[in-house]
């Protein structure tokens, strides 16, 4: 099993910059779930990531906000970072 594994190729995806140094090289398909406290800024960082996702490597991103939802926090957020990109 370990040969096998040895021999497999995975596509991944190299980001830059701040992204690049803190998550490194991502294989796909990825899942990351952000934890911490209130107001330290899980959405703001999570929207940013999901942004450079889609803008720099076209990829596909569902963003699931589990407690903060479709509400006028999260649209003051998207308006904030300047996020326009079709993230689901």
């Amino acid at each position: 099993m370990a040969n096998d594994l040895a021999k497999m190729n995975f596509k991944t995806i190299s980001l830059r910059g701040k992204f690049g140094k803190l998550l490194g090289k991502l294989y796909i398909p990825f899942y990351i779930m952000i934890y911490g406290s209130r107001f330290h800024g899980k959405s703001t960082v999570a929207l940013m990531l999901a942004d450079e996702l889609v803008k720099q490597h076209g990829h596909k991103v569902l963003y699931v906000a589990n407690e903060e939802g479709a509400k006028g926090t999260m649209q003051e957020k998207v308006v904030r970072l300047g996020i326009n990109s079709p993230i689901g």
